[in-house]
This record gives C-alpha cells, structure tokens and sequence, in this order.
C-alpha cells in the first residue's frame, strides 16, 4: 500500500518489510501510579491485548480514505 509522506519526506520510498519496528512505550506517573496501582496494571494489560497489525492497517486505509476525498 503507498504511502504519503510530506515535504520534505515526500522524496522517500517505503521499505517492506521494514528495517525497523518500533512501537512507543506507555509511561505512569509515579503519583498516578499511587493512587490507581490496579487500575494501572489493567491498562497495561489490556494494551498487550491491541493487534497492532491490525490497528495499523486501519490507521493505513483511513488515510487511504481521506487522500481519495481530497
């Protein structure tokens, strides 16, 4: 699937597989982490549960979607 870059990344080209795969982190803070210890963890949790292939591949058809009504 193409993907749209702007300037001045319009210029690169995707690469699959791709060379890297970093998905972020997800961070507390020590206060919140206080008061909600349970509450924490389940959020933890459930972002083990999210697949992310498929969640890319929304976010990648809705961009899709959106170029098209421009």
């Amino acid at each position: 699937m193409p993907i749209t870059l702007s300037p001045p990344f319009n210029h690169l080209e995707a690469v699959f597989p791709p060379l890297e795969t970093s998905f972020g982190f997800m961070a507390f803070s020590e206060q919140f982490y206080q008061q909600h210890p349970e509450l924490s963890w389940k959020v933890w949790r459930a972002s083990q549960l999210i697949n992310l292939d498929t969640l890319y591949s929304e976010y990648l058809r809705s961009q899709t979607t959106q170029m098209d009504k421009q």
